[in-house]
């Protein structure tokens, strides 16, 4: 693992609330900052990255700091563009996310240096978790470290569909 420019005081700034949970993001952890993360109340580190980006070297730093690790696997060039993501799996994200929210969780989720594909995801959970898009878009936005006005429209468009797909409460 590399160490990032990402410390506590930037998670701090790149948290916000939804349904009775919590999600901060960022950048790759090195091992001490991960071992920090439970004083933050982070239960859970979701990372969104792929096979070869030392997935099983961060899911021990997690397991060794007490934290539950999820492994949601989204490379580059997955998404409405490409076809490559079979959206079943990422309903499947989304279904497993909301209930940890629902159940009060803290999670971290730890993407590349771009943020995309946390901010794909995180667009897509807002929709999954029933909230619209004039709620979901200015949420994401006030997010220091997010970029929403960059990810091309299309791409929010397809993570607001994926979204929408949530079974009725």
């Amino acid at each position: 693992m590399t160490e990032t420019d990402t410390d506590i005081s930037t998670i701090h700034d790149n948290t916000l609330s939804l349904l009775s949970g919590r999600i901060a993001l960022g950048l790759p952890l090195d091992r001490h900052l991960i071992a920090t993360l439970p004083e933050l109340g982070v239960s859970h580190v979701v990372m969104l990255r792929e096979r070869e980006e030392d997935a099983l070297k961060y899911r021990d730093a997690t397991e060794a700091a007490d934290i539950t690790w999820a492994w949601m696997p989204l490379g580059e060039g997955q998404g409405p563009a490409s076809g490559e993501l079979d959206s079943s799996y990422l309903e499947q994200y989304l279904a497993e996310l909301k209930q940890l929210l629902v159940e009060g969780h803290s999670l971290y989720f730890q993407c590349d240096a771009s943020l995309e594909r946390c901010t794909v995801l995180l667009y897509a959970l807002c929709h999954y978790c029933r909230m619209p898009s004039s709620s979901a878009y200015p949420l994401l936005h006030s997010l220091p470290a997010l970029s929403i006005h960059t990810v091309p429209r299309a791409t929010l468009h397809w993570a607001a569909k994926i979204g929408a797909g949530a079974p009725q409460a």
